[in-house]
């Protein structure tokens, strides 16, 4: 019986890990065509960017890129990003005080 545990937890990390990487190789082509229609002015790939910087989705979470493109995006027109917006500026509030704290 433990055999056969031991072989159901490692083909399960073997899943995962395909899974994972499958899932980072989409979301790098997803960047890749929004990074590509945001430059050409598109407001809701300029949001898509915002929200994957946000949630490090297809890059690494940044939340200064974050807010540019969710600020391009609303001065664009999309009215979707001002909530957005505000909920990462709020993060980065939270992390300069506690930065401030720390110190």
């Amino acid at each position: 019986m433990r055999k056969w545990r031991k072989f159901y937890i490692v083909m399960l990390l073997a899943v995962e890990s395909t899974l994972a990487s499958a899932d980072n190789t989409a979301m790098s082509g997803l960047f890749k065509y929004h990074k590509d229609l945001a430059t050409q002015g598109d407001p809701l790939s300029m949001y898509m960017l915002g929200n994957m910087y946000a949630n490090g989705k297809g890059v690494v979470r940044n939340y200064d890129t974050a807010l540019h493109w969710y600020q391009r995006s609303l001065q664009s027109g999309n009215g979707n990003s001002r909530a957005a917006l505000e909920r990462i500026a709020e993060i980065v509030k939270k992390q300069a005080a506690a930065e401030q704290k720390a110190k």
